[in-house]
């Protein structure tokens, strides 16, 4: 009698440990690493590696961000137990905004990565817009730089009158040379050049006083363009005569090549490179 109580008794020790293992379930694990690179101002590409266990289900594995108070996801759906890698370009993004995102995998629940952060570059410079001095950009050269004019209306001589400034030049790119050569060889203080050579709009120290060409550019790119009414004549860093400055209409367009160097009332302003 006490051997057949014995065997049950193991007999059910033993079924109740089957029961057990075979209800215990693998308990679902998820890391990842991500990275984040290629931020503009409107996009960035994010990678991540997701490292997961414990789940035979079918998941979604993405990422979520956030910029000011909207949730945004990146996901996929893949099958249990799948490691492996997410690479997204995440675009629709606002210009100098923080964002902050991290990789989630989800499983019933939402299981997520470390956040990290990223702010957005501010937008690229185009003909018209603010540049960094505080003038408008009304040339680009294509690889990030370009040049931009204030737009004031100063009134002063272009001075000089009866002398001849020597190494000036009408072309595109000539306008800060021909500042340097005026404000050297020109000792009238009241000059045009030399109010822009002086000039610190911006923080910068760099402004001068436009060539013909560059002058010209000004007139088709922001007053045409209509990004800024100039109106009336201004004077380039270019000289016609002894006693005749070169400069612009910009009510008709036309070069003047006869504007008195001693003559007020004529109107310039500064440019600079950038």
């Amino acid at each position: 009698m006490k051997n057949i109580r014995k065997k049950s008794f193991i007999l059910t020790l033993g079924t109740l440990i089957i029961l057990m293992v075979s209800c215990e379930k693998e308990q679902f694990e998820f890391s990842s690493v991500m990275t984040i690179r290629n931020v503009t101002d409107t996009s960035v590409d994010v990678t991540a590696t997701f490292f997961v266990s414990g789940s035979e289900n079918s998941f979604q594995r993405g990422f979520k961000y956030k910029g000011g108070q909207y949730n945004f996801y990146v996901t996929e759906t893949v099958e249990g137990r799948s490691n492996g890698t997410v690479d997204a370009t995440i675009t629709g993004l606002e210009a100098e905004t923080e964002y902050s995102i991290y990789p989630y995998v989800y499983n019933g629940s939402v299981f997520p990565g470390e956040e990290q952060t990223f702010t957005t570059t501010p937008p690229p410079p185009q003909i018209g817009s603010t540049g960094p001095g505080g003038g408008l950009i009304f040339y680009l050269d294509g690889q990030g730089g370009g040049m931009e004019a204030l737009p004031v209306n100063w009134t002063t001589d272009w001075g000089c009158q009866d002398s001849i400034i020597t190494g000036l030049d009408t072309t595109f790119g000539a306008g800060a040379n021909n500042t340097a050569q005026i404000v050297g060889q020109c000792f009238q203080q009241e000059c045009a050049a030399r109010y822009c050579d002086t000039c610190t709009a911006g923080g910068y120290s760099d402004w001068f006083l436009p060539s013909l060409a560059e002058l010209r550019s000004v007139y088709v790119n922001i007053d045409l363009g209509g990004h800024y009414n100039f109106s009336g004549q201004y004077f380039s860093s270019n000289e016609a005569s002894l006693s005749n400055a070169m400069g612009i209409d910009f009510n008709s367009g036309a070069t003047v090549d006869n504007m008195l160097k001693i003559m007020p009332g004529y109107s310039l302003f500064p440019v600079r490179e950038f």
